[in-house]
């Protein structure tokens, strides 16, 4: 019998993992860049941390491939305007994220990072608190992608899962 293994995250959450032995058995698909920024399918959500940043993810660039990774626009926004526009990738199963590209606003375009850009654990030095916050209040339920689709969507736009639901 396999054991799991709990990895404790920074916002309060637990994301269960397989030995990385039993991990090594996985594939990650090719990753397709996205199409442009979709700002009118903007989702805001909060850190819940004290940051000048406004985060929010294009709801139209969400999805789950059959290697079971949650693939989304990620936009981090200063209040002087500046904007960091980042394609993430999301493994709830390993509890770890990733960024495949950037926007170039002056070139309106993906721009792919070169060489492949490793997986982060969702706490610790190199966590990535976007993307844990995100798995904590819509993407992730345990080790596996919420589904469906519209699911996700309203627990985002609630503002966690469950949020004001009696």
């Amino acid at each position: 019998m396999k054991q799991l293994w709990t990895v404790p995250l920074a916002l309060g959450m637990a994301v269960c993992a397989l030995p990385s032995h039993a991990q090594s058995v996985w594939q990650e698909n090719e990753v397709p860049l996205p199409g442009p920024l979709q700002r009118s399918a903007l989702i805001p959500f909060d850190m819940s941390t004290r940051t000048e940043l406004q985060f929010s993810v294009d709801a139209s660039s969400i999805s789950v491939g059959s290697d079971r990774v949650l693939r989304y626009v990620l936009v981090a926004r200063s209040n002087s305007g500046a904007e960091n526009i980042l394609y993430e990738g999301l493994r709830c199963e390993t509890g770890e994220a990733r960024n495949y590209a950037r926007w170039n606003p002056s070139e309106q375009r993906w721009v792919p990072y070169s060489g492949t850009t490793p997986w982060r654990p969702l706490s610790g030095v190199a966590a990535s608190l976007p993307a844990a916050r995100l798995a904590y209040l819509a993407f992730c339920e345990g080790r596996t992608p919420t589904e469906p689709m519209e699911r996700l969507l309203a627990d985002l736009r609630r503002g966690g899962k469950n949020v004001g639901l009696r």
